[in-house]
């Protein structure tokens, strides 16, 4: 026998499922740090380092791990 209000109900849900998304994704705006941010904690490895030329690839990739760890 057919139930419109059965059959109603059961179309809802399986929208509404549809439209969650997974709570284990993080949004993209979270997981990729900002130049601002990024460039802040480089600088401040850069002057932990006793302001020396030559390390700023290697205090900006340091600087972006960090971010990311402190993420997880």
């Amino acid at each position: 026998m057919f139930d419109p209000k059965a059959s109603k109900h059961q179309k809802s849900s399986t929208l509404a499922r549809k439209n969650t998304s997974s709570p284990t994704l993080p949004r993209t705006s979270e997981a990729v740090p900002s130049h601002k941010e990024i460039s802040q904690r480089a600088y401040a490895l850069y002057e932990r380092g006793g302001c020396k030329d030559g390390s700023d690839q290697r205090d900006w990739f340091t600087a972006e791990r960090e971010i990311l760890a402190r993420r997880k």
